[in-house]
Formats: structure tokens, sequence, C-alpha cells
């Protein structure tokens, strides 16, 4: 249903909001780690997550939950901000 509504809405796949989200975070990380500022890199991967998150919606939570572990669709996000913001405190340096 919500990959019905992004497509009436859009036009446009329902795949492509998260990738086009994943993928101007994933630019603004990068440039956050070009300058010396903190927040951009802080803000991209919070954009790489939230794209994350998106693209499991729309493909599915029970797809993503390995094992019988419900948790897991939760996780990956946090995870994947992590260690985006790991890097980039590694990088700061």
């Amino acid at each position: 249903m919500a990959s019905q509504g992004i497509d009436a809405i859009a036009g446009l796949p329902a795949w492509a909001f998260p990738a086009i989200t994943g993928a101007v975070g994933l630019l603004v990380f990068y440039i956050g780690l070009k300058i010396e500022t903190d927040w951009p890199e802080r803000l991209g991967a919070l954009l790489v997550a939230a794209s994350i998150a998106g693209g499991e919606f729309l493909l599915g939570w029970q797809n993503f939950e390995l094992g019988g572990l419900k948790v897991v669709p939760y996780v990956i996000p946090v995870v994947a901000c992590l260690v985006l913001m790991m890097i980039a405190n590694v990088k700061s340096r």
C-alpha cells in the first residue's frame, strides 16, 4: 500500500525516494568530511539511516526479520547511522 501511494503521488517508482534520500545523505556526509564543522556529517548519517528505514518499510519489515528476530529491521538503520558517525568521528581528528 505504501509503494502504491508513493507511486500515485509522484509518478516515480517506490524505491526512488529512499534511493534519492540515501544518495543525498551520502553526498552531505562526504561534504561534511571535507569541512571543519560536524553537523553535515551527522545530518548525512541521519539521512542515510532514514532512507534505509524507508526502504525497509517499502520492501516489508517481515523480509528483514532474520532468524525470527523482529528487532532486526529496527537495528539495521541504527547500526548504519552509528557506523557513519564513528567514521566521521575518526576522520575529524
